[in-house]
């Protein structure tokens, strides 16, 4: 499978730029269920893989099935067995509820209204927003968008998951609650692929792992290949004791800039960071 991305002519024109290959000779199979961790540095090929699994991107080159459809002629078959759920996800009507959304998407992938309405109940409960769902999504937080993303992905209970860092923005909490749902996912003989840079994720969820760098397959990395850090952040108790927090990383670098970036929002003074 390969993708290329060209861009706007008039930059191309002007700084001589060349076509971009997001995804070069990516070939796989993932069978029923099992859930494939896709790692990789940013920028390697992990989103593009998964737009394209989900119709949203056509390949420029090869040829993806996804329960024996091909992803590119047979689109409308492939998005009834796939759920997908970007990072930042944007897609959603602010204006509207967090479940007018679900029952919209709902109804919007065939679902019929009453089995719309009792998914989107179903699935609010899952993901902790039974009690926001009568609210805006204006209103909601990053977190709260993030489940509101994984909800709508399940609602018509797919065959295939696809999921765009999904920890992503979630509290110690719901990050337990979005694994405790994939690993149920698997369990239903149902499948998942996940890009992420959680290490802990790859660990609790994970059958396969696929590593993507520069567009193309690498051996994954061994668990052993994880970085841990020490985090020490002030005390905002009045105490005179830091707070010491341990963050896996799998050696790029983003969960450690993740986790010092919510500490700072939430007004936290970061004293050292400690590599073990």
């Amino acid at each position: 499978m390969g993708r290329k991305f060209a861009p706007r002519r008039r930059l191309l024109q002007r700084r001589g730029l060349e076509q971009v290959v997001a995804l070069d000779g990516v070939s796989f199979t993932l069978q029923t269920g099992r859930c494939l961790a896709l790692e990789g540095p940013n920028g390697a090929g992990k989103s593009t893989l998964l737009k394209i699994l989900a119709t949203i991107i056509a390949p420029t080159s090869g040829r993806a099935t996804v329960a024996g459809h091909d992803v590119a002629v047979e689109s409308a078959a492939v998005r009834r067995v796939v759920g997908y759920a970007g990072n930042a996800d944007r897609s959603f009507f602010w204006p509207l509820t967090g479940r007018e959304n679900l029952v919209f998407f709902g109804q919007l992938a065939g679902m019929s209204a009453a089995d719309a309405d009792a998914a989107a109940d179903r699935q609010l409960d899952l993901v902790g927003l039974a009690a926001a769902g009568s609210n805006r999504v204006s209103g909601y937080s990053a977190g709260m968008r993030q489940r509101l993303g994984l909800a709508r992905a399940l609602l018509h209970a797919p065959a295939l998951l696809l999921l765009d860092e999904p920890t992503a923005n979630l509290d110690a909490e719901y990050r337990d609650v979005a694994i405790e749902i994939l690993n149920g996912v698997v369990g239903e003989g149902r499948s998942v692929i996940v890009a992420t840079h959680d290490p802990g994720l790859v660990a609790e969820t994970a059958t396969d792992r696929l590593r993507l760098e520069d567009g193309r397959v690498v051996t994954p990395r061994a668990a052993s290949d994880t970085v841990r850090y020490a985090v020490d952040l002030a005390p905002d108790d009045g105490s005179e004791e830091s707070q010491r927090l341990f963050v896996d990383d799998l050696g790029d670098g983003h969960v450690l800039a993740e986790r010092l970036s919510q500490a700072i929002a939430e007004g936290r003074d970061i004293v050292s960071v400690e590599k073990l």
